[in-house]
């Protein structure tokens, strides 16, 4: 089995996003030219809850999983 795991690639990051990183979207296309050649992706996403400053040390991570 081949897995892919693609950690915290979010809209905020993107242009025009509330944390946009330069080039941010860059990582999109790569992305999607080789997802369907893994049986297994793995999708991470960083999240807050709303009682938690974006920057704070406390932070939990939602995982998202799909396998084919």
């Amino acid at each position: 089995m081949k897995a892919l795991v693609i950690i915290d690639v979010q809209n905020d990051f993107l242009l025009h996003g509330s944390l946009e990183v330069p080039n941010g979207g860059d990582v999109i296309e790569p992305i999607n030219e080789i997802i369907s050649n893994y049986t297994l992706v793995v999708a991470t996403k960083d999240w807050h809850p709303l009682s938690t400053l974006a920057k704070t040390a406390t932070r939990e991570t939602q995982i998202l999983c799909h396998s084919t």
